[in-house]
């Protein structure tokens, strides 16, 4: 009997060998980087692939078969996916091309190649990752070569995906930079790391079913291990858990009741010994519409820049004084004299490169209560439409209905 063609989506397929070489670090084009693919495949998955599936696979030996359901579905696990059907669903519409590192961007990987990033990295570094990074905002393209070309770099994955968060592009270069980074996770950490910054993207984008797929992923996590990680990854994960109490209160319609959102011991002696611990769970609470409590939280003294220095210090206290304003006005702890006067000095800073949209949102929204004339409000829901449409953060309508419910509460 004649074997039945197994029924494959082609770009889906090269889409996978592009993933597959980037993982190994090998083009799959002699016997050797097969026999290495063979092994790391057995050791990933635990299925063991013939080398002359994996011939036939990357056209080595040419076939008139596509590979076999099982083939696809081993490989797939291989870069990290359940199965060929989800790799297909989750990456429909993106193709294997857009991903081929460019000359600029290998030129910036070799800039940063010989640096040791267990030494203590200069501001003025910082300061051209951040140059880079300005770079990068403008340019979509680049971006996503630079981020595909920095996963497999130890300083890369640290600064150009851990220190460098690009919020803004949670949706788009960045987000989609993260499966490059799944797939040269070292350790724990960095999975850890990419699951919850997947969970902000579907959050911040509203999309209830792949957010729950990352939060199961962490719940793998027992909590022991947690604590041990950096204590601004623990921060972000207690932000998800906020996160996950909004989305589960969405689905059942309750979003008006926020009161009940568990309390998070983030006061830890772990937390305290980071700079920053805690003000994600603010911002968290804030995007619950929990304003009191998101500026008791912005408040603590435990809250402290002095361990910044140059641009990320003037970075984190603009952000840190954006997610103040906003729940201090809301939580009635600000007065609007004092709001106005506030939000002058911030709308004359410029923004976070990596959040500059991002932290927009709260601006428009905070100006749009400031100056409540029609012609103003018009102006502002155009804007926010427009930001709503550029970065895919849906979820920022929700928060403005928290916003209304709030200004007609005061009134």
């Amino acid at each position: 009997m004649a074997r039945k063609r197994t029924a494959v989506n082609e770009n889906a397929l090269q889409l996978l060998k592009r993933l597959i070489k980037i993982k190994l670090n090998l083009d799959c084009s002699t016997s050797s980087h097969i026999q290495q693919l063979q092994h790391d495949v057995q050791l990933v998955t635990g299925e063991s692939l013939s080398a002359q599936t994996l011939n036939r696979f990357f056209g080595i030996i040419r076939t008139g078969f596509n590979p076999s359901v099982h083939t696809l579905d081993t490989l797939a696990r291989y870069v990290g996916y359940k199965s060929f059907s989800e790799f297909e669903t989750l990456n429909a519409g993106k193709k294997a091309e857009q991903i081929n590192a460019t000359f600029s961007s290998k030129f910036i990987v070799d800039v940063f190649s010989q640096i040791d990033t267990e030494d203590k990295i200069e501001p003025g570094i910082l300061q051209v990752i951040k140059n880079i990074a300005t770079l990068m905002a403008d340019d979509r393209q680049l971006a996503a070569d630079v981020y595909c070309a920095m996963a497999p770099s130890v300083f890369g994955r640290k600064f150009f995906f851990e220190q460098f968060v690009n919020i803004d592009a949670l949706d788009s270069v960045y987000g989609d930079g993260l499966q490059y980074y799944l797939l040269n996770a070292h350790n724990r950490e960095q999975k850890f790391f990419a699951y919850v910054l997947y969970c902000y993207r579907y959050f911040l984008t509203a999309n209830a079913t792949l957010f729950q797929k990352y939060f199961n992923l962490l719940n793998v996590f027992r909590q022991s291990e947690i604590m041990n990680f950096h204590p601004l990854l623990v921060d972000r994960y207690y932000a998800v858990l906020v996160f996950n109490q909004i989305m589960q209160k969405k689905e059942i319609n309750s979003l008006d009741s926020m009161n009940e959102l568990a309390d998070f011991d983030i006061w830890s002696s772990h937390a305290k010994s980071c700079y920053c611990a805690g003000y994600l769970v603010g911002e968290a609470l804030l995007l619950a519409g929990e304003f009191g409590r998101s500026w008791e939280v912005l408040n603590s003294d435990e809250i402290k820049p002095s361990f910044l220095t140059g641009c990320l210090r003037d970075e984190f206290v603009t952000h840190l004084n954006i997610l103040k304003l906003m729940s201090g006005f809301f939580s009635n702890h600000i007065s609007t004299k004092r709001a106005l006067s506030l939000y002058a000095e911030l709308n004359d800073k410029p923004l976070p490169v990596l959040l500059h949209d991002y932290l927009s949102f709260y601006l428009l929204f905070l100006k749009r209560s400031l100056f409540p004339k029609a012609i103003v409000r018009k102006e502002v829901n155009e804007q926010v439409q427009y930001l709503v449409k550029k970065t895919g953060f849906v979820y920022f309508r929700e928060f403005d209905l928290q916003l209304t419910k709030s200004e007609s509460i005061s009134l």
